[in-house]
């Protein structure tokens, strides 16, 4: 795993396509964008990429992808950990996340870090798609040992 640059877009925007459908799928200038942004911390690992956004002592988990073939192998479990330390590393307070409610292996990955439920917001992916809004309290002490992804 490590920080990634411009020169990972066209691999970042593959893992976008696979995982990901259209409508909810970012372009090549959000991404673009997002690598270049001084408050912005993306990870890449083999089989999958990870964006934080960082303002004042809040995180927000803007991207986590990993590839169908990379699922199930720890990868997403990898690119959250760093993500979490990337951000108490910028002296980040709380992380910020929303997710599907029907995203069940996404939401069962947060609450193994200790991610809890603050909101939703109703139809945010499309028409009874909800958006489950999670925090994370960074200071606090969690077992990321325990859970499955």
């Amino acid at each position: 795993m490590r920080n990634a640059g411009p020169q990972d877009l066209d691999a970042i925007l593959v893992l976008e396509e696979t995982g990901f459908p259209p409508r909810e799928r970012w372009s090549r200038a959000s991404w673009a964008a997002e690598l270049e942004a001084d408050n912005r911390i993306v990870l890449i690992a083999d089989g999958g990429v990870a964006s934080v956004q960082h303002v004042g002592g809040v995180a927000e988990l803007n991207r986590i992808i990993v590839a169908p073939e990379a699922r199930r192998t720890g990868c997403g479990r990898a690119l959250l950990a760093a993500g979490i330390e990337a951000a108490r590393e910028v002296e980040g307070e709380e992380m910020l996340l929303e997710v599907r409610h029907d995203n069940a292996p996404a939401l069962a990955l947060y609450r193994s870090f200790g991610f809890e439920e603050i909101a939703r917001r109703a139809h945010y992916y499309g028409d009874g798609i909800d958006a489950v809004i999670m925090r994370l309290d960074l200071e606090a002490d969690v077992d990321w040992e325990a859970g499955d992804e």
